[in-house]
């Protein structure tokens, strides 16, 4: 997977999203009751594993094989995105604005635009 490929996956997931994805706590979760996170999102079920829920966010693409050639940096962004905001009420709009800010920075594209 590509670093655009992957922020394509957490936009797409974004969009959709209701609610953050947490446990009681407000905990961001890569797999949550109400879904995956954006970065959660990426992983395949293959290659989920509840124990990822406590790995730190820079190792993820170590354990993940799909994720591997992802930057670091890149998943560290998209998971801020989420688990920054998560002590809100949720809003589309202000992880919107955070990953919009992710992508000029990098030069993607965000998309279907």
């Amino acid at each position: 997977m590509t670093d655009q490929e992957f922020f394509n996956i957490a936009w797409n997931r974004a969009l959709v999203m209701t609610s953050w994805a947490c446990d009681e706590h407000r905990i961001g979760r890569l797999r949550s009751p109400s879904g995956p996170c954006l970065v959660g999102a990426a992983i395949p079920d293959e290659q989920y594993s509840p124990d990822l829920e406590n790995t730190a966010v820079l190792l993820i693409n170590e354990y993940v094989p799909s994720l591997m050639f992802v930057s670091k940096r890149l998943i560290e962004e998209v998971m801020d995105a989420h688990d920054d905001f998560t002590f809100r009420p949720f809003d589309r709009e202000l992880m919107l604005i955070h990953l919009r800010s992710v992508a000029e920075r990098r030069g993607f594209s965000i998309p279907g635009s």
